[in-house]
């Protein structure tokens, strides 16, 4: 403790160096990331902060205040801008007092939407992944996010990227928006081209690309302005009945969740998908699958299916292995 006290007293009123020291050290290895970002700050970042006392909270934000300062002086060096934005998404991965910080700049995040149609690959993956890690599990993180002008458009853009990783990425910041938050559930469906670009996701090659597309739709699926789009001929419904048979739990369990908010409270939606092929029989599957969520969402789904809807009950009930596997479910719980 004592020796890395001494290596960081010269560097005590510098935060972004401390910070990057400290990344090092803590995962036990040289981080390639941060010391090429480190060699370039010690040269060109802005000056240091006064105070010597400086506890850790404190110490982070003048290190993510100089952070963003680095992202706007290295805006024409994809190299650096990449490096910073990644020591960012580490940052915002490992620790809830940066994500407090980061979200309440907001510089920092109308950079990071500039960044979302950055010339970078790159940045633009990055600037998705910080903004996926902030909404998820954060009411406040989402309602901020979402509101800022250029945000939701941005990610909606990225979706039709060649790119794997920046779809997944992408894909997974509007499903850590729209989840559990109405407003941002019709904002995202408002912009052309979203449904579309979620629907073409889920045929993916990538298991992660068909996750994060599928979670996307079951929470846009809730809000009642999006649900007309979702049992259009172009909808979802016949690619998430594909997916019911998925290798991936998570691709099941995403697309039972997201039949079942389709067919909730729209007749319309819950003929499409009862007349699509493979639909019932594929939820009728999930009830004996060895994922209780699986289970429960496909009982959900069927439920849905059924109500004040005498034809598609008795399809249901008419489906083999359908009334044994509700019967042995403890309960049905709502997607």
């Amino acid at each position: 403790r004592g020796r890395k006290q001494l290596a960081f007293s010269r560097l005590a009123k510098n935060p972004l160096p401390w910070l990057l020291r400290y990344m090092q050290q803590a995962d036990g290895r040289d981080s390639p990331c941060c010391q090429q970002l480190l060699l370039w700050c010690e040269h060109r970042a802005a000056g240091p902060v006064s105070s010597r006392q400086l506890n850790s909270s404190t110490r982070l934000q003048g290190a993510l205040q100089q952070l963003a300062q680095v992202l706007l002086q290295a805006a024409d060096d994809d190299a650096v801008q990449g490096t910073a934005l990644a020591v960012l998404q580490q940052l915002v991965q490992r620790s809830v007092v940066a994500q407090q910080h980061i979200a309440s700049s907001p510089s920092l995040l109308l950079m990071l939407v500039r960044l979302l149609s950055s010339s970078s690959v790159g940045s633009q993956e990055r600037a998705a992944a910080v903004f996926k890690s902030l909404a998820a599990n954060s009411a406040s993180n989402q309602q901020r996010i979402g509101s800022m002008q250029g945000a939701v458009v941005g990610l909606v853009s990225l979706l039709s990227s060649s790119s794997e990783a920046m779809q997944q990425q992408a894909a997974g910041a509007l499903r850590s928006l729209a989840a559990n938050c109405t407003e941002n559930q019709q904002r995202i469906g408002a912009v052309d081209g979203s449904v579309a670009g979620l629907v073409s996701l889920l045929g993916s090659s990538s298991v992660a690309v068909q996750e994060q597309a599928g979670g996307a739709l079951r929470g846009l699926a809730c809000h009642a302005d999006n649900k007309q789009r979702m049992g259009a001929p172009d909808g979802p419904v016949d690619a998430l009945v594909r997916l019911l048979s998925s290798t991936s739990v998570d691709v099941r369990v995403n697309a039972a969740a997201a039949l079942c908010n389709i067919a909730s409270g729209s007749a319309d939606n819950k003929q499409r998908i009862g007349a699509a092929p493979g639909a019932i029989a594929g939820l009728v599957t999930l009830l004996s699958s060895s994922s209780v969520s699986a289970q429960e969402h496909a009982a959900a789904a069927l439920s849905n299916l059924a109500a004040d809807c005498a034809k598609i009950k008795q399809r249901i009930g008419g489906e083999e292995g359908a009334v044994a596997g509700l019967v042995t479910l403890p309960t049905s719980h709502h997607a």
